[in-house]
């Protein structure tokens, strides 16, 4: 069956390594997470934990927890990759694909007191949730697609099953007409929602597809996989999408995405947090790669401008990143990008003073213009001290140790030391024990 091709008027040009600006805004210690989502109606981030746990969270003032809620849910076993739509909040209830236990459903009417509605046991592992009007896509890895009814939330009940014959690891639903399932071997598979038996198409990927994600407009999707690519693929035609752009953003596993206006967000693992700029002839990129990190879901706080707007970063191991955004203005040519720079700080723990040692390669044009400097942030995003250095004017930086000792004011607890040579920066948790 084909629908009539609504086609998007779509700039596609190879990967270009021009970078953008992207930094820090604060960091948020938090049980290891599975996924993240925005509510647009409250303001709030929902943050599912591994454990299982569910946390609510103003993003104002480096993340504020309102309240959290746990249940006798399952744990995620050891090893297993953390990819699909974990969450997924819409009408003031929070939906959870609760891997071997099935969904789990949170009343968040009121962000300050969340209120457990219940589960619904499916097969399968469970590990992706897309919420459309009054029902529920569960993706549940090889026992195919459930389909929930969901139109009363707190009497959910599993209506069908769609079969897909592979590993379904997300969906996404086109127009209320077709579904779209990133899964294991096939890739990209097309399903007519009428008919939950046969698929209308398929796009085969080398990777195992991972995530599956509108890309502003119904007729885009960025398809993310486990080997490290991420295709922007037209399905303005559903019975046969099409790959007209790809991304290696850094290499490794990609988890998540998140689009608003022209930025794409990809949650790429260890390789931390991508974006990319959709405007252009060129796809332009960021990134923000803190020092140990395992991203598999991202957020925005809403709709991105240049007066700022943060990406929330969920970290497998245990953190929110606040990034901010509002530095993606001006374009930086490769020749000015900096090369490897290393971090080295000792001793961590401290309780008196540490010494700083910055080194690496600026790459540039011009290294006489390259900016150099350390800085030292609280927990809450607050900078605390700004330790500048004089750059000797060649092409490589000249290691210059630090010495930073705390002021008496500031308390025990975990600081950022973020250091930047020209455009690269890199980013180091310290702990200081007074």
């Amino acid at each position: 069956m084909r629908f009539s091709a609504i086609f998007l008027i779509f700039i596609s040009a190879a990967f270009a390594a021009d970078s953008l600006n992207t930094r820090l805004a604060s960091v948020m210690d938090i049980s290891p997470l599975r996924g993240i989502d925005f509510n647009d109606d409250d303001g709030v981030i929902y943050a599912f934990a591994k454990s299982p746990k569910l946390y609510s969270i103003s993003h104002l003032g480096g993340g504020i927890i309102l309240d959290s809620i746990s249940w006798s849910g399952s744990t995620i076993p050891s090893g297993t990759d953390v990819a699909g739509r974990w969450i997924s909040v819409s009408g003031g209830y929070a939906y959870l694909a609760d891997w071997n236990r099935g969904l789990h459903i949170i009343d968040v009417s009121n962000p300050s007191d969340l209120r457990d509605v219940g589960s619904v046991s499916l097969s399968g592992q469970p590990r992706s949730v897309y919420p459309v009007g009054g029902s529920l896509y569960v993706s549940s890895n090889a026992a195919g697609v459930h389909l929930i009814d969901i139109s009363d939330p707190e009497s959910a009940v599993a209506i069908g099953t769609y079969d897909i014959g592979g590993t379904a690891l997300d969906a996404a639903i086109w127009a209320n007409r077709t579904m779209f399932v990133a899964e294991d071997p096939t890739g990209l598979s097309a399903w007519d929602l009428a008919s939950p038996s046969d698929p209308l198409g398929w796009l085969s990927i080398s990777g195992t597809a991972g995530g599956v994600e509108f890309c502003g407009s119904e007729s885009l999707l960025a398809l993310t996989d486990l080997d490290g690519a991420v295709n922007l693929v037209d399905i303005a035609a559903p019975s046969a999408p099409t790959i007209i752009d790809t991304h290696r953003p850094g290499g490794g596993s990609l988890f998540r995405t998140a689009f608003s206006n022209y930025l794409l967000l990809v949650a790429a693992g260890e390789n931390g947090l991508w974006i990319y700029d959709l405007r252009c002839e060129e796809s332009d990129s960021g990134f923000y790669i803190p020092d140990v990190c395992n991203i598999v879901d991202v957020v925005t706080t809403g709709e991105f401008s240049t007066s700022g707007d943060v990406a929330c970063a969920a970290d497998a191991d245990g953190r929110i990143w606040f990034v901010d955004l509002s530095d993606f203005i001006d374009y930086i040519d490769e020749a000015d990008r900096p090369s490897d720079i290393a971090l080295s700080i000792y001793p961590n723990p401290f309780n008196s003073t540490i010494k700083i040692l910055l080194s690496g390669g600026v790459g540039a044009s011009d290294a006489r213009s390259v900016q150099v400097g350390v800085e030292i942030f609280d927990i809450t995003g607050r900078l605390v001290a700004d330790l500048p250095i004089t750059n000797c004017g060649s092409p490589q930086f000249v290691p210059t140790p630090l010495i930073w000792q705390p002021e008496r004011s500031l308390g025990s607890g975990i600081y950022l030391v973020r250091a930047k040579i020209g455009n690269s920066e890199i980013t180091k948790r310290i702990v200081y024990l007074k």
